[in-house]
């Protein structure tokens, strides 16, 4: 979880209700705050050297790639 925080303070960007266009939506567990930070949590996951090596052994671990996919997470859902 350290590692994750980490990542996401390096973003400088952290989701809030506020950032939602639909504050109806912004808690829900469907499309809301707590859906946001599984999928950037996972999508963290899925992008460490160790992740990448075995799932994708002929590609080389890309930091930067790691970094934006993480904010692509942020923001995938703030808009609805």
């Amino acid at each position: 979880m350290e590692n994750f925080d980490r990542a996401v303070s390096e973003i400088s960007f952290s989701p809030t209700i506020d950032n939602f266009l639909n504050s109806d939506l912004s808690l829900s567990n469907r499309h809301g705050l707590p859906h946001v930070m599984r999928v950037m949590f996972w999508v963290h996951y899925l992008s460490t050297p160790e992740m990448i090596e075995l799932l994708l052994p002929q590609e080389v671990f890309d930091p930067f790639l790691a970094k934006d996919s993480l904010l692509a997470a942020v923001l995938h859902d703030l808009r609805r």
